[in-house]
């Protein structure tokens, strides 16, 4: 028999058979090899078990009375709760097709009666070492997100404060007057100072909605065609004052006839992120080409610079929240979510964002919508 490592903390593990003889065999060996078992007669048997006591793996057999092994495996699925619980069928059906199924279906392994009790044992401890192993990964990202979060809340919250408490203090205790130089500037930082509050806090919200299907309601009432030259025009029109300040300008080649069923508002959003990312890392005095194309089935929009590009092994972290490609050397504001939001917003739309880059030869994002997303 296998030496299984043994933390001090037992493992429970969920039986679901139909069958007595396999179901007391399975049961014996994991007692023995120091787990806790659990056994039910078939799915519904298991689900109310559940209910309970979560258990850290289930082996389940296919054919059962009720609810059987494939209804009972999709039921987890449905459950966010146990939808990571390491499953494995254990079953007399070994042919190739219903073990493609099970696979499919996303099971952790499929095993076929019968079989050797040493071979089960094995399969249960790779499969919960690698559940405790993504737990591990898992933790270790949550806690490396949640510092970063410290950092830049904290950085994006106490800056701006900081700042207008400042100001505030200065504009109470002082006796003096200030000449119209002095007080437009104090203006100036003052209302910057709200302003990246207020779009922190819009950001914030925006995600929000997006991620709890609030912003569904908004798309359900959405009836009529959006033309994209329209709506591009138009934000290009509003983005005036910063193509100017980076002296940079924007070359268009964009369909008339292109439309989608949306919501415009959310369509010009994701569009203006898009493009104000590539305003802040195009080359200042250079170029951003859009296009717009129909091919079966989507309409690709195209943002494509000439501006310093991104590292390969940094493009992963593109549309993930709180996210800056190195921002401290880039000296970036913000809480990195302008591409998280875009993406979502397209995933709103039915559709995705991809990108490419080469490190210092720009970069292209596209954007990919249905022809009609009603």
């Amino acid at each position: 028999m296998s030496n299984f490592i043994q933390t001090d903390e037992k493992k429970t593990i969920l039986i679901v058979d139909d069958n007595p003889v396999i179901r007391d065999s399975v049961d014996e060996i994991l007692t023995l090899s120091g787990y806790t078992s659990l056994t039910a007669t078939d799915g519904v048997d298991a689900l109310e078990i559940m209910a309970s006591s979560k258990p850290d793996l289930i082996i389940s057999d296919i054919m059962m009375p009720r609810m059987d092994g494939y209804a009972f495996f999709d039921a987890l699925k449905d459950i966010r709760e146990w939808s990571t619980i390491p499953f494995i069928f254990l079953t007399a059906r070994g042919e190739k097709m219903d073990i493609r199924r099970g696979y499919r279906m996303g099971a952790d392994r499929y095993l076929v009666k019968p079989l050797e009790l040493e071979d089960l044992l094995i399969a249960v401890e790779t499969r919960l070492e690698r559940a405790a192993e993504l737990e591990r990964v898992i933790e270790e990202d949550i806690n490396q997100t949640k510092q970063q979060l410290l950092n830049v809340f904290g950085h994006e919250l106490r800056t701006p404060l900081s700042l207008l408490h400042g100001y505030s203090k200065i504009l109470e205790q002082s006796q003096a007057t200030f000449d119209k130089e002095a007080a437009d500037e104090i203006y100036l930082v003052m209302q910057e100072s709200v302003g990246r509050l207020v779009k922190l806090s819009e950001d914030l919200m925006l995600t929000g909605y997006l991620d709890s299907g609030v912003a569904n309601i908004a798309l359900e009432s959405a009836n009529e065609p959006i033309f994209i030259k329209h709506i591009l025009e138009n934000l290009i029109i509003g983005m005036s004052d910063d193509l100017e300040q980076r002296n940079v300008s924007v070359e268009l080649d964009l369909a008339d006839e292109l439309t989608v069923i949306g919501h415009s508002p959310y369509l010009s959003d994701l569009f203006k992120r898009i493009l104000e990312n590539a305003i802040k890392f195009g080359r200042p005095g250079g170029s951003v080409w859009i296009e717009a194309n129909a091919i079966p089935e989507e309409i690709q929009i195209t943002f494509r610079d000439d501006g310093i590009g991104i590292a390969p092994d940094k493009m992963t972290l593109l549309f993930k929240l709180f996210q800056q490609i190195d921002r401290e050397s880039m000296e970036q504001q913000g809480l990195g979510l302008g591409l998280a939001i875009a993406a979502r917003l397209a995933e709103f739309h039915g559709g995705r964002i991809s990108a490419e880059s080469e490190l210092g030869h720009g970069s292209k994002f596209i954007v990919h919508l249905p022809v009609n997303v009603k």
